[in-house]
């Protein structure tokens, strides 16, 4: 009946396919090759009618089978395939374009790696040098009597400090605290960051800038990263900026350390500060500027809005950003920037970062865009 069927509605049957396949001049048994086979055999193979979506493929023959003309040396030898001129042209191509649309980027340590440790900690410095990463970052804010300090905040952040005795803290600003009551009075990393659920909790004091030099100077050269440090410089809650870069560039050039570190900051005058700084110290100090810059702490989701905004306006532009600051690179927020504006930027700054990126989805999507580095707290991704 189903044959039947298939023959009223114009498809063919599984007759009709053993009638045509008999048809087919088959030599069963050749007793030499055909003309102009060169020592090869002509066969013609019919496979079974294959059914598509509508049970027939207008590409095929009536019958609905694909039937096939290879070609079989005599011998036992099969011969390798043979490429073409043409087939070589489009393996090149190929490889190139995946070459070109996949380029990898390194990867800078956030706040040395919070995603291992707690963020610009003491546990964070020791890891983040005893690893193989080839860039490290960290955040520096000044206190009261002006000793550099990492520190994300210009503030203890509350979410992530306590005091002494485990209390809460409150409005613990650092151009109000000097250093020595910051080391005895408060404790930071002790809490666990929600960001971070696998990063250890380990309790500890803030760290000055002091021992991070004096970390490096204990490393090989050879082996020491690249340090980038964010200076977040905001008016009327921060030193100003001279006072900044002459701090932070101070210790540094007392060091035995021959490389400087890499100066980010979101504010043009603080780059400005560090590299007038460092010229009359005979330091060649990179800068890179963050794009767009983002309210220290709160309102971060309406001051999104209002970049973008201003963005899709072409009121803010990273291009024009980076001209103006005068920085060697910029650093691209993933929230807002876009793969044009990175390719926009390369071709004006001597590098491109985007960050920061934590999830290991956008860290992978993220490394695919015309960036050369991808700022993370877990490098190893």
């Amino acid at each position: 009946m189903q044959q039947s069927l298939h023959r009223a509605l114009g498809y063919p049957t599984r007759d009709d396919w053993v009638d045509e396949v008999d048809r087919l001049p088959i030599d069963d048994e050749p007793t030499g090759p055909l003309p102009g086979a060169r020592g090869a055999r002509k066969t013609i193979s019919a496979s079974p009618p294959t059914r598509g979506f509508r049970g027939h493929h207008p590409h095929r023959s009536s019958l609905g089978r694909c039937a096939t003309v290879q070609e079989y040396p005599v011998g036992d030898h099969v011969p390798p395939p043979r490429l073409t001129p043409l087939t070589w042209t489009l393996a090149i191509g190929l490889v190139a374009c995946v070459s070109a649309c996949r380029r990898t980027s390194s990867r800078v340590a956030h706040r040395g790696g919070s995603a291992h440790w707690p963020e610009n900690s003491r546990s964070a410095v020791e890891g983040s040098l005893a690893s193989t990463w080839a860039a490290v970052g960290f955040d520096v804010f000044l206190t009261l009597d002006r000793v550099p300090v990492l520190h994300a905040q210009p503030f203890l952040d509350p979410a992530l400090c306590r005091t002494v005795g485990d209390r809460p803290v409150d409005e613990i600003w650092l151009l109000e605290t000097s250093f020595d009551a910051l080391f005895a009075g408060y404790r930071c990393g002790g809490v666990a960051d929600p960001r971070f659920p696998d990063a250890a909790v380990i309790e500890d004091t803030v760290v000055p800038l002091d021992e991070l030099i004096f970390a490096l100077e204990a490393i090989d050269p050879e082996d020491r990263p690249e340090i980038h440090l964010t200076a977040g410089f905001f008016p009327n809650v921060s030193h100003d900026p001279q006072t900044y870069a002459a701090e932070v560039l101070g210790r540094w050039a007392l060091s035995e350390l021959e490389t400087p570190p890499v100066i980010v900051a979101d504010l043009p005058l603080t780059l400005d500060a560090f590299r007038q700084d460092g010229h009359t110290r005979g330091m060649s100090v990179r800068t890179t500027l963050v794009w767009p810059r983002l309210p220290v702490a709160g309102g971060e989701t309406a001051a999104s809005l209002g970049h973008a905004l201003a963005i899709s306006m072409g009121v803010e532009d990273p291009v024009h950003a980076l001209d103006a600051s005068g920085a060697d690179g910029i650093r691209l927020s993933p929230a807002l920037a876009t793969r044009t504006d990175s390719r926009r930027v390369a071709e004006l700054a001597d590098y491109v970062e985007l960050g920061p990126v934590h999830r290991t989805a956008e860290i992978r999507g993220f490394s695919a865009w015309p960036v050369d580095a991808i700022v993370t707290s877990d490098p190893d991704q």
